[in-house]
């Protein structure tokens, strides 16, 4: 496979189109390519450059030192420096020179002896002595001991070092390298030496495995990738470099010169091409396809007759956008040059036959690719979506007429506009909503009626409160400001006027902040009522994945606001709750309710939490969704903003990015 210098503006910014940069959330895990110290589980015969001789004599045995002689050979103990890993026996072999001088002076300096062996797992070794001279010494207890202690200290020099890749999902290993003379002194590489990567191996020799859906043996900060701005002159896709790994040249012994490396798994690259049919879905196709993974040619999709209806190669978009670059939005691009570019003939020949085929051959485009590898999916391609839509319309059009709800966004909320009836690809008007106490800034918006049905309109509206005269707000359905104007049966909002001695319910105090509610007199204690009342609550409330319904309270009775509704994903102060035909209720406006179901409650707090030393920690959505494409690595710690309460059984969670919780079980709070 060739090699690639993995360029981000190339992919991203370059080519034919423009990002359109959106809102996005960042993810909230982080990875990063592990590199362990392995202990060798293999106990190979290993062999080494040294002769004995017929007799041997043992470091600190008693002998008569007339026995020392040509055919005896000194046995000496060898560690690594820090004592941890036994080495070879040193076999130290005295000519006639020095057996005469122990003899004379019983004691003797010579030059360190070095030592050639093999790791358990047969890598070359080579250790010299951390000193340049040993003495030995014959005294009266009539053994030899040895100046440095009780063994000699080696240092490794150089040699061969063994390298396990697995991925580390499965646990699997595909891989082991002999990376020869890793440990050679040099100046360039004195402790530290660079994983190869399985690309570059496969590139010398087709049989080494390449990493499937996995990261391959890069350093990648992934904490970077997500703050990456064009403008700041980083141009790398995922500022990956060669794995350096670092060793201990005094530490290195036979069962230890080996490491192994954790490939990441690697989100997949999303394909899909769809195909419509007067606005409507007629067919699709969809890939995940894995990094250093070659697609074949797939099954094609399925056509509109061509005889009955017209492909509009105007309409024709391709839109792209990558999990790990949240920050860069969606990119896309459309008309008739994008479908010339994509499906019509590349020189003389097209590349493949079929639409699904060449919208897959278009995804994976690689010009510098060698012609074998023209449909790998390289690595910069990890966690990315890209599609492709294709628009046809019937010869004999029908009714493209369609009734559809119009939601327009406002400053009090979304407003609802109900059964709007329009045809397909037309301009229509839209009367804006009357809310009483209100008056709007404008009385209609401009709405389009799209291909798939819905109806939907860009312009926004403002709501402006009017004021009564009296310097007050007269707002049907809504609290009263600063204690003055009528509620009309509702409640008034927290830090209004006073009630003046109204609505003591059953004996109890005055509501707080609430003003006067017309039409409710004293209870003074006598006997129950049977309509619900509400009851104090000082907190806040956030939606979930969809707008949430509002609900008023009429005379007991619950019944929904037609024209607005909470955005999801938004978060609202609350004041009261109340339990209706047992549906509970949360007040976030002064007659405006949500019901518990669609909602969640929390509390603002922001700490921090660390994660348990486990592979992966599961994250939630605020309905209790899992998350399957993300984690929280084991021992990372995570900043939250709020404690939310969620599920059926509001069990506690502390949010750690926009949509994305942990549980209270999984971590430690700090």
């Amino acid at each position: 496979m060739k090699a690639k210098n993995i360029l981000l503006s190339t992919i991203i910014l370059g080519g034919f189109f423009t990002p359109v940069i959106t809102s996005t959330v960042a993810q909230a895990a982080t990875l990063k390519t592990e590199v362990k110290p392995t202990v060798s589980k293999e106990n190979q015969a290993t062999t080494n450059d040294q002769e004995a001789r017929d007799k041997k004599i043992q470091l600190n045995e008693k002998f008569d030192l007339n026995d020392l002689d040509e055919k005896t050979t000194i046995v000496i103990p060898a560690k690594t420096v820090d004592g941890k890993q036994n080495l070879d026996d040193i076999y130290l072999n005295l000519d006639a020179k020095d057996i005469a001088e122990i003899k004379a002076n019983q004691k003797i300096t010579i030059a360190s002896p070095t030592l050639k062996t093999h790791s358990n797992w047969g890598g070359k070794l080579n250790y010299k002595n951390s000193e340049e001279n040993i003495t030995l010494t014959f005294d009266e207890t009539k053994d030899l001991s040895l100046d440095q202690g009780d063994h000699l200290k080696l240092i490794l020099e150089s040699g061969d070092s063994l390298v396990h890749y697995v991925f580390k999902d499965t646990g699997k290993e595909i891989y082991k390298y002999n990376h020869e003379d890793a440990y050679e002194t040099l100046a360039h590489n004195d402790g530290s030496f660079e994983v190869a990567l399985l690309s570059e191996l496969n590139e010398e020799d087709d049989s080494v495995p390449l990493p499937v859906g996995h990261f391959d043996a890069w350093d990648i900060d992934f904490d970077q990738l997500a703050q990456w701005e064009p403008l700041n002159g980083f141009d790398s896709g995922f500022g990956e470099s060669p794995i350096e790994v670092n060793f201990d040249r005094n530490s290195i012994g036979k069962e230890n010169a080996e490491y192994t490396v954790y490939l990441e798994k690697v989100e997949p690259y999303n394909m899909k091409l769809e195909v419509f049919l007067d606005g409507e879905l007629f067919d699709s196709k969809e890939l995940n396809g894995q990094v250093f993974d070659i697609i074949g040619e797939q099954e094609e999709i399925k056509l509109p007759d061509g005889k009955k209806t017209t492909l509009d190669r105007n309409k024709t978009v391709y839109a792209s956008s990558r999990d790990y670059f949240p920050q860069f939005g969606t990119a896309s691009q459309s008309g008739s040059l994008l479908h010339k570019k994509i499906f019509d003939k590349r020189g003389e020949d097209p590349r493949v036959d079929g639409f699904w085929n060449k919208s897959l051959s278009f995804f994976i485009r690689d010009s510098d690719a060698d012609p074998a590898d023209e449909n790998l999916i390289y690595p910069y391609f990890a966690s990315m979506h890209s599609s492709i839509k294709m628009y046809y319309t019937s010869n004999d059009k029908p009714d493209q007429t369609v009734t559809n709800d119009v939601k327009i966004s406002s400053n009090i909320g979304p407003q609802i506009v109900k059964n709007v009836t329009g045809k397909k690809g037309e301009t229509i008007t839209v009367a804006v909503p009357h809310v009483d106490g209100y008056k709007v800034d404008k009385q209609t918006v401009q709405a389009h009626v799209n291909d798939d049905g819905s109806i939907t309109t860009k312009e926004e509206v403002v709501y402006t409160k009017i004021d009564d005269g009296n310097g007050s707000n007269n707002n049907n359905d809504s609290g009263n400001n600063n204690g003055s104007g009528n509620n009309n049966g509702s409640d008034n909002n927290n830090g209004s006027g006073n009630n003046n001695g109204s609505d003591n319910n059953n004996g109890s105090g005055n509501n707080n902040g609430s003003g006067n509610n017309n039409g409710s007199g004293n209870n003074n204690g006598s006997g129950n009522s049977t309509t619900p009342q509400p009851e104090k609550f000082n907190g806040f409330v956030g939606t979930l994945k969809k707008d949430v319904l509002l609900y008023k309270i009429t005379d007991g009775k619950i019944s929904d606001v037609s024209n607005r509704a909470l955005a999801k994903h938004t978060d609202w102060i609350s004041d009261k709750t109340i339990t209706i035909d047992g549906t509970k209720y949360y007040r976030v406006a002064t007659n405006e309710w949500v019901k518990a179901s669609e909602i969640y409650r929390y509390e603002k707090e922001n700490g921090v939490v660390n994660t348990k030393n486990v592979e992966i920690t599961n994250l939630v959505e605020s309905d209790t969704t899992k998350i399957g494409n993300r984690g929280l690595a084991a021992n990372t710690g995570w900043k939250y903003d709020r404690i939310a309460y969620l599920g059926n059984k509001e069990e506690k969670h502390y949010r750690v990015a926009t949509n994305e919780f942990v549980h209270e079980k999984d971590v430690n709070k700090k």
